[in-house]
């Protein structure tokens, strides 16, 4: 028995641990499941608040490249509250960059983060594709 809980332990230590690309992706996916209960909210936080994006914002900075080319591949026509979470995980000011956009639009508000971000960097990525907050 004794044996058996050691290999089960050393197999546990030396399983590949996932990357914050692939977490971002499987949070993503439980994070749309979840918002169905939300979809015909007219308010960011009842998106915002979900346990799955809750959880993408707790993967910290290491997660900015991912939220960042999710939304530029998208255009910011699907996914576009996820700015809120590359917002938080860079620690940016969400009143400064809203001042940045028209107010009336949550993909307007999309664009200006990534446009926001591209300035923290001088349009040029940082190492791992974050902005630098």
């Amino acid at each position: 028995m004794t044996l058996a809980l050691t290999i089960a332990a050393v197999l546990t230590a030396c399983a590949p641990r996932p990357t914050a690309e692939s977490e971002f992706q499987r949070l993503r996916a439980q994070w749309l499941v979840e918002s169905e209960r939300v979809r015909f909210s007219s308010r960011s936080a009842d998106s915002t608040a979900l346990p799955a994006f809750r959880a993408i914002v707790a993967l910290g900075p290491s997660a900015a490249p991912a939220i960042r080319r999710h939304l530029e591949a998208t255009g910011c026509e699907e996914d576009f509250f996820l700015a809120y979470a590359l917002v938080e995980v860079n620690g940016w000011d969400a009143s400064e960059v809203r001042r940045h956009t028209d107010p009336l639009g949550e993909q307007a508000f999309c664009r200006a983060v990534l446009a926001y971000g591209q300035s923290k960097t001088g349009g040029k990525p940082t190492p791992g594709g974050a902005a630098v907050p």
